[in-house]
C-alpha cells in the first residue's frame, strides 16, 4: 500500500492565505516551489480569499481595478502605504497615466482606496478600506458557516 503524501503546500500565516501550517513547516514554504527559481523572487503576495472573492464585494471590483490593486500590492512591503508613481504603474499595466488615475479614482469612489496626494511626490495609496471590506465579507462567510453547522448539529442532535 502506497504511503499517503500531504499535497497541501504550507503557506506563511502573515500573508493571510489559505492553508496555513504550523511554524515548523514554514521553513519548507518557498514561492520558488510554486513558480520556479527564476519567477519566484521577487513575488507579490495576494490573499487567496481576496483572489476568490473580490467580485463579491458590494461595490464590485472590475478586472482592471483588480490588476491595479495587485500592482499596488507589489509595492506594499509592510504596514506602510505603497507609493509607486503613476507613470510606473501605467508602464507596468500598459495603460496611459490618465487611465491608471481614472481606475484609482473609481476604486476611491467605491470606497476601497484612499489616495494621499503629496505635491511633487508620488501618491501614497491606502488599501486599508479594501482590506476592511474583504475582512467584513470574510467574517460574514464565517458567521454563515457557523450558523449552518449549528443548524445541522441541532437537526442531528
Amino acid at each position: 500500500m502506497a504511503k499517503k503524501t500531504n499535497t497541501k503546500r504550507p503557506i506563511h500565516p502573515k500573508l493571510k492565505l489559505a492553508g496555513t501550517k504550523p511554524a515548523k513547516e514554514l521553513k519548507r514554504w518557498d514561492v520558488t516551489r510554486v513558480w520556479s527559481k527564476k519567477l519566484g523572487k521577487p513575488f507579490t503576495p495576494v490573499s487567496s480569499y481576496f483572489l476568490d472573492n473580490y467580485h463579491r464585494l458590494p461595490n464590485k471590483i472590475t478586472h482592471g481595478e483588480f490588476v491595479l490593486i495587485v500592482h499596488l500590492l507589489k509595492y506594499k512591503w509592510d504596514e506602510a502605504m505603497p507609493f509607486p508613481a503613476i507613470a510606473t504603474l501605467a508602464k507596468k499595466m500598459e495603460k496611459s497615466d490618465q487611465a491608471v488615475r481614472a481606475t484609482a479614482r473609481t476604486l476611491e469612489n467605491k470606497g476601497y482606496l484612499k489616495r494621499n496626494m503629496i505635491r511633487g511626490r508620488p501618491n501614497h495609496y491606502d488599501l486599508e478600506p479594501l482590506f476592511r471590506a474583504i475582512e467584513k465579507l470574510y467574517d460574514a462567510d464565517e458567521a454563515a458557516k457557523t450558523k449552518k453547522r449549528s443548524a445541522k448539529s441541532h437537526q442531528t442532535g
